[in-house]
Parts: structure tokens; sequence; C-alpha cells
């Protein structure tokens, strides 16, 4: 059987709606925090790879953002400045902020919107 990396699945940290404890893949039971308001929006994590290269990376960018990718070869991308961390959690938070969302338009009162012509869309 193939050797199974451990999920990362980020826990909101109660009271901080931008920061998770999101749990090491490669690291038994490492936990990183992950702060997504950190660096303008571009996160910061307390994870050696964010400390050691994103980190230094967003610096020599001049602060803009390089989201975490693969490259040809399925190597995260030198130039990234977001760890898998960060990637992991911001999902999170776009999944979660969706879900409010959509809760939030779902209990407004229903409207027919009409055309130019008066004839319902």
């Amino acid at each position: 059987m193939a050797d199974m990396k451990k999920l990362m699945i980020p826990e909101p940290i109660k009271g901080e709606p931008f920061r998770y404890y999101v749990h090491s893949e490669t690291v038994g039971n490492e936990t990183h925090v992950v702060d997504l308001a950190s660096n303008n929006g571009n996160g910061e994590c307390s994870c050696t790879d964010f400390q050691m290269r994103r980190g230094p990376n967003l610096n020599k960018n001049g602060g803009v953002t390089v989201h975490y990718y693969l490259d040809k070869d399925g190597k995260v991308g030198k130039d990234a400045t977001t760890c898998k961390h960060i990637h992991s959690a911001m999902l999170e938070f776009a999944v979660q902020t969706a879900r409010s969302v959509c809760v939030q338009e779902r209990a407004k009162p229903q409207t027919i919107r009409e055309s130019d012509d008066g004839l319902p869309f």
C-alpha cells in the first residue's frame, strides 16, 4: 500500500477569523499556525518552508503574492510566496465564506427581476 500522507485540514482558531491551525502533512503531530491577514493578505505560516523560502520570496518580490503552485516537474514553484499550509487555509476560508454568503442570500426574500421590456428574464 502507498504511503498515505496526513490530511492537512485547516482548523479555524476560535475568535480569530483569519487564523488557522494546519496539521503538518509530513511531520507527525506538528501543527502550524497560519495567519491569512498577515503580509497584506499574502498570509504567514509558522512552518520552515514559509520562514526559510516563501517569506523571503515575498520580500524579494516587493510584497507581490505568487501563490503556491507546482511546476512542470511537480515541484513547488521556486518563486512562490505562500506555502501549502497557507494555500490550504485560503481554500478553507474561501469555501466557508462562500457557504456563509449562500446562506445569507437564501434567507433574503426572492424578487423577480424584469427586463427592459417588462418581461421576466
